[in-house]
């Protein structure tokens, strides 16, 4: 999404930086504006959810890496066959 000189000058006074508009787009709640256009605002309780859904998906990577990761095996048609731990499943190597 391309952003006008008029929101990059705004940036700079106002000290917010392009990790924060992604996060309120990615987070925040849309509005109807003025003339069609929409605004979309990240408030406490929508910042407070954001670090809950955050903290949940750090536990369940942790818990993935103590399994050891996981593999999914996936079609072209992208059907979902099986899953399994990564380090589940050794082949043998060949001897020479």
């Amino acid at each position: 999404m391309s952003r006008t000189r008029h929101m990059g000058k705004r940036m700079n006074q106002r000290g917010i930086d392009h990790n924060l508009i992604a996060n309120t787009l990615q987070f925040g709640k849309t509005a109807p504006g003025k003339e069609g256009a929409s605004r979309c605002y990240l408030n406490r309780k929508g910042i407070d959810l954001a670090v809950g859904r955050h903290r949940r998906f750090v536990s369940q990577l942790l818990r993935a890496r103590d399994k050891g990761g996981a593999v999914v095996v996936v079609t072209p048609e992208g059907y979902k066959i099986t899953t399994y731990q990564l380090n589940s499943y050794r082949r043998p190597r060949r001897k020479r």
